[in-house]
């Protein structure tokens, strides 16, 4: 979910620059360099509220958040110690989410791999701004 700040126009400003930003914050899980699995997180907020006023997001009751992919989209706020089911290569796999808050608009990459043992094992970590958008130009015609 993308939102923006209060912009205000007149008829004599018709000019808008709408800045776009996340609301989530996205988590990326690979497996061996492999992206082919899917996954849910547990204790977590599973919905919110947006105040467009006041730009503010509240997290609502917490659950498990499921994705059909490698990737999930969670609200800003602490996590740690959630438990994450990962399915891949029909297999079923539990792990622990580190510690972290994670941010608004940033994307965070869990890299794991296969332990001797059958389990998963933490390879790498990445967190970088989550992809930018395009820009559009447009016009607006105020109400006459």
């Amino acid at each position: 979910y993308l939102a923006s700040g209060e912009i205000r126009l007149d008829w004599q400003n018709r000019s808008a620059d709408i800045g776009m930003e996340h609301l989530l914050c996205l988590l990326e899980f690979t497996i061996e360099g492999s992206s082919a699995c899917t996954l849910s997180v547990e204790g977590v907020p599973t919905g919110g509220t947006y105040d467009l006023a006041g730009g503010k997001l509240s997290a609502g009751e917490k659950g498990t958040v499921p994705s059909d992919g490698n990737t999930v989209l969670l609200l800003p706020g602490k996590a740690g110690n959630n438990r994450v089911v990962i399915r891949f290569q029909e297999n079923t796999y539990g792990w622990l989410l580190p510690a972290v808050t994670l941010e608004a608009g940033k994307r965070y990459g869990y890299a794991l791999s296969l332990g001797k043992e059958g389990g998963l094992i933490l390879s790498g970590v990445s967190v970088r701004p989550w992809q930018e958008g395009e820009d559009y130009n447009g016009t607006i015609k105020p109400n006459k």
